[in-house]
């Protein structure tokens, strides 16, 4: 029989040539139809009224076992429901999109609208994917329920007007439907029992189909609106190796920050643990006004590096992202123990000295660098929150964290402002056209000692009387210093000609903030919670809420406040928040009872249709 490939996509895309995407997307998301059940005319005469024939009795499948290389089981409980909240997060656009699950299919594989009403709407849909080292791709199948196998295939089989012929695989018993002519259809597809079976080529129907139609109907079902289950097998070779690319991808950016950034080192440690999990899976939950998807994975037995891993990640509530100020448009938590903290200060001077173009740097003052980011992660506390604004008059980021010893943050602070007088950082500076004075300042309202850090822009007496049109930013751009460091191209950038850092250090927390209104930005970090929080904007507190009390990162960001914010409108547009988690917590399920690691992505629906009205406009950018 010849296969009939898909003309795009894959079914999932996990090492990078998995199985058809689009129709993934579509056929996983959509549900099952809206329809009654196919009314079939019995025998009769003028004298008798109308008898209809009984439907055929259900077909009764033995299960089989599972296929070699069982990469993934997917379930859709309830397909014409996730469909319909589907279409409702997407809003506007969805009114193009069939409005029942068996609409889609149909529209999809190109059948006949007449089969629409056979297709069951509130059975579960299954689909199973197979990954082997001998094929030249993973194998994957849907299956979708349908009220009568038999009676659907003699819709699409019999009669003048039929557009298909079936032949039976003697090996698996599929029914393997054929378009008749020479237009082939999007996919190939068969009838097992009940089940309609979807897949790109024949093989993925005969090789995947049986399990799909015989064995996982007889599983448990999961309670969300998706979920994909991931055995160990799959976790230990296309999941690392994806982990692994992704990671690579990231590094490759070349930028400056890369090694130090959290989520580089959230997929470092993925990477790390991946090999020792026993299971995971991947679930997907609509509701009105939000969409979640989250990632589970439980640990092997025996203690290995999942279950370390998994212990001493330090986690807690999200009251410090929610205590940051009101206006935020990006704002970031993270939770990390002493050890790690301390570990990490090597990365975070590499990062540094390659900030500043100081690839020359000597050993004595990257040793200095390194000693004095060693003593601030030593002083400092457990968590950190960060954010941005977009004000008046530029932005404005801010930081506020925990503190373990006040005295020693106090002196490792200063310390790491003095790193501006380290031989090598001197000339990056001067090289870039920049310098750096550091002290004492009062704000208004703040009590302690207040140091102000002042980055200056002194390149040329040009750049510097521009400064008196009041905006604070140069008149123009200059030419590139020498280096082409980061710090190099900001100076040849239309950058301020000043940009203040304020900071203090108190018991319990340390606040600092730095832009082109640094000292506004410092009076509303820590005028917040009381003058107005973060947390405290409805949209932000529900997803947070979400999250729970056992959170190592979080980062939520609002994209339609920042568009609304940079066109100068800060305050046109609802808050519309997507947010990325990170966490442990008990499994259930096939998860087991134990602690498991967790990650989550939930996006507010206005961000959903925005995306989606204006991804034309992004996909060109």
């Amino acid at each position: 029989m010849k296969p009939i490939a898909l003309n795009s996509g894959g079914f999932v895309h996990s090492t990078g040539r998995a199985f058809g995407a689009r129709l993934v997307a579509r056929a996983l998301f959509a549900g099952a139809l809206v329809a009654a059940p196919l009314l079939i005319p019995g025998c009769s005469d003028k004298d008798k009224p109308v008898e209809l024939a009984p439907p055929p009795a259900p077909a009764v499948l033995t299960p089989v076992p599972a296929p070699a290389g069982l990469a993934a089981e997917l379930f859709l409980p309830s397909p014409d429901a996730a469909w319909k909240e589907a279409r409702a997060l997407i809003g506007g656009p969805a009114a193009f999109f069939p409005a029942s699950f068996g609409g889609l299919v149909t529209s999809l594989l190109g059948l006949p609208i007449g089969v629409v009403s056979e297709i069951d709407e509130g059975i579960p849909a299954f689909g199973a994917i197979t990954s082997l080292p001998a094929d030249p791709r993973p194998r994957a199948a849907l299956g979708v329920h349908v009220k009568s196998g038999p009676r659907f295939l003699d819709q699409l089989t019999r009669g003048e007007a039929a557009r298909y012929t079936a032949t039976v695989d003697p090996a698996t018993s599929i029914a393997m439907l054929e378009p008749k002519g020479t237009v082939k259809g999007p996919a190939v597809f068969g009838v097992l029992g009940n089940y309609l079976l979807i897949g790109r080529e024949a093989a993925d129907l005969t090789q995947v189909g049986p399990y799909v139609a015989r064995t996982m109907p007889t599983l448990p079902v999961p309670k969300e609106d998706f979920a994909i289950e991931i055995p160990e097998a799959a976790i230990a070779g296309p999941l690392t190796k994806l982990i692994e690319e992704r990671r690579a991808a990231l590094v490759s950016m070349g930028a400056a920050l890369s090694p130090a950034v959290p989520v580089d080192r959230i997929l470092g440690r993925l990477a790390e643990i991946t090999p020792d999990l026993k299971h995971a899976r991947v679930t997907v939950d609509l509701e009105e006004g939000w969409g979640h998807l989250k990632l589970s994975a439980a640990p092997k037995e025996g203690g290995g590096a999942a279950s370390k891993a998994i212990a001493d990640m330090t986690v807690g509530d999200t009251s410090p992202l929610r205590d940051l100020p009101e206006d935020t448009l990006i704002g970031l938590m993270d939770r990390e123990a002493s050890e790690a903290r301390v570990s990490s200060a090597p990365t975070y001077a590499a990062a540094l000295s390659k900030i500043m173009g100081a690839e020359a740097m000597s050993e004595e003052d990257r040793a200095a660098m390194e000693r004095v980011l060693r003593s601030v992660a030593e002083a400092r506390g457990d968590w950190i929150a960060a954010g941005a604004a977009l004000g008046a008059t530029g932005p404005v980021g801010y930081v506020r964290g925990a503190v373990g010893d006040k005295g020693k943050l106090e002196k490792a602070m200063k310390d790491l402002v003095g790193l501006a007088k380290l031989a090598s950082a001197k000339k990056a500076l001067s090289d870039a056209g920049f310098k750096v004075t550091v002290k004492k300042a009062v704000v208004e309202g703040i009590e302690g000692e207040v140091q102000r850090v002042r980055i200056e822009k002194v390149s040329s007496a040009g750049e510097m009387k521009a400064s008196a049109n009041g905006t604070g930013k140069s008149a123009g751009k200059g030419s590139p210093a020498p280096g082409g460091s980061a710090m190099a191209l900001a100076a040849a950038s239309e950058v301020p000609i000043s940009i203040d850092l304020y900071s203090i250090v108190r018991e319990g927390a340390f606040f600092a903030a730095a832009g082109y209104d640094a000292k506004a930005g410092f009076t509303n970090l820590l005028s917040a919670p009381e003058k107005g929080s973060f947390g405290a904007v409805p949209p932000v507190k529900t997803a947070l809420d979400g999250l729970g009390s056992e959170v190592s990162f979080a980062l939520v960001v609002d994209p339609l406040r920042i568009v609304a914010s940079r066109a100068g409108k800060p305050g046109s547009a609802q808050p519309a928040p997507i947010v990325i988690g990170m966490g442990k917590g008990s499994g259930e399920g096939a998860l087991g009872g134990g602690d498991v690691i967790w990650f989550r992505l939930d996006v507010a629906a206005e961000a959903v249709r925005e995306l989606v009205k204006h991804r034309n406009a992004l996909a060109g950018q």
